[in-house]
């Protein structure tokens, strides 16, 4: 999704509100999951 759909859309609209704010939410989803699978290790 990021490299297929949302990174062309930045590219194109730097300034696009939404594209900032889903970029933002995935970010977070992948950090927390990250997290998730090193925890207690």
């Amino acid at each position: 999704m990021i490299t297929g759909t949302l990174a062309p859309h930045i590219a194109l609209f730097p300034d696009s509100r939404w594209a900032n704010y889903l970029h933002a939410q995935v970010k977070a989803v992948e950090a927390n999951l990250e997290m998730a699978t090193t925890w207690n290790r």
